[in-house]
């Protein structure tokens, strides 16, 4: 047995020594092998990167089974090249023991490279394919609401379904190039949320046969929707929904404007009234009076008028509403030169914001008033001298 056992040691020790010296003969080979296989990876690569970006995801033309199943077969081929890289980063700490490395750059170093690829093209397929995803999901919810009726509207999810889907277009337009796919995407669901407030509108259920037959007087078009039709019916009267549009958007900017114009109206009038800054400032006196004739004559068109829309349309408000809000606009920057000029004259004034300023000229002529907005930031004796002066 002794015997046995000595023979079977010298071969081991014979086999360990051969191993030993054949070593690095073989990790060199190895070294030779896997910078092959490495280059033929990164080859692997830059094709698989070749084949993401062909045109053919791009393109409307492309089918949606098509686009979808190219997706499935190059992200199938994408999660194979990250394996692979995985398992060739293992021989790292193999080479680090024995200290051998690559001819150019460590294993490391390579690997990081083919990583860093195989993320860029991760990065590409997630894009393509949240563009079809998103494209499929638009049809789907399109076709679902031109079939439904338009007493039936669910306002909310379509507001949020819309919503969602340009904010989806936009990070697209980030992350891809120019392309007619997402172009015809962003088209189609623009053109529905410019839409959609007109939709919602004619879909009031509150909407009465007499409402209809006024805007068929109105817009001088034959109106044939009532709540039992579809959004599809809507959408058929192109023309009418655009018009109907256009018109809305012309009324919401006139009412802001016209709000504008009051605010701005009632925050200087004060000031207007009071015969000195009419002596000082007599050019801003009479824009202000112009404004103020203009934004009267408007206000008593429009008073108890049903027609209104028609009224705003029609004299053009909202041209005259926005030249009024710039006349007041330039009477707001002379009237701030002019308390400039105050503030220069007196630096107490300095202490007093401008409304509190404009509030002490506007009355000027009431020592009460005056002694109100004073004492609030002026000192005590300016307070006190405006008091002894009234008495």
């Amino acid at each position: 047995m002794y015997q046995v056992l000595l023979a079977k040691f010298s071969q081991l020790k014979t086999s360990v020594k051969l191993h030993e010296t054949n070593k690095d003969a073989t990790m060199v080979k190895f070294r030779d092998n896997l910078e092959a296989y490495v280059t033929g990876l990164r080859v692997d690569v830059s094709n698989l990167k070749t084949k993401i970006r062909t045109p053919v995801l791009l393109c409307v033309g492309t089918q949606m089974a098509t686009a979808k199943e190219m997706i499935q077969t190059l992200s199938e081929e994408a999660a194979s090249l990250a394996h692979r890289v995985r398992s060739c980063s293992g021989y790292q700490d193999r080479f680090d023991d024995c200290h051998f490395s690559m001819h150019s750059l460590t294993m490391e170093e390579i690997t990081q490279i083919v990583f860093t690829e195989i993320s860029d093209i991760q990065s590409d397929l997630s894009l393509r394919k949240l563009l079809w995803e998103t494209r499929e999901e638009w049809g789907t919810l399109f076709r679902g609401w031109k079939n439904c009726f338009l007493h039936a509207i669910d306002v909310e999810s379509i507001q949020k379904n819309v919503f969602k889907c340009m904010h989806t277009i936009l990070s697209l337009e980030k992350g891809l190039p120019a392309n007619d796919v997402l172009t015809n995407l962003k088209q189609s669901v623009t053109e529905f949320k410019h839409k959609l407030p007109v939709i919602v509108a004619l879909g009031n259920p509150h909407l009465k046969p007499r409402h209809w037959e006024a805007l068929q007087e109105i817009t001088g078009k034959s109106v044939t929707l009532s709540k039992s039709h579809t959004i599809e019916d809507l959408l058929n009267h192109q023309d009418l929904v655009h018009e109907w549009t256009n018109n809305l958007t012309v009324f919401s900017y006139a009412l802001e404007e016209w709000m504008t114009c009051q605010r701005n109206w009632l925050h200087v009038e004060p000031v207007f009234n009071c015969l000195e800054i009419q002596r000082q400032l007599p050019e801003e006196t009479k824009v202000f009076s112009q404004v103020i004739s203009t934004w009267k004559e408007i206000t008593s068109k429009l008073q108890n008028r049903l027609n209104a829309l028609q009224i705003i349309i029609s004299k053009r408000i909202p041209e005259i509403l926005k030249n009024c809000n710039k006349h007041l606009e330039f009477i707001k920057k002379r009237l701030e030169d002019y308390l400039e000029m105050k503030r220069m004259i007196f630096p107490r004034f300095y202490f007093l914001s401008t409304d509190e300023l404009l509030a002490i000229l506007a009355g000027s002529r009431n020592p009460e008033s005056v002694q109100e907005n004073s004492r609030k930031k002026c000192c005590r004796t300016v307070a006190g001298k405006c008091r002894k002066k009234h008495v």
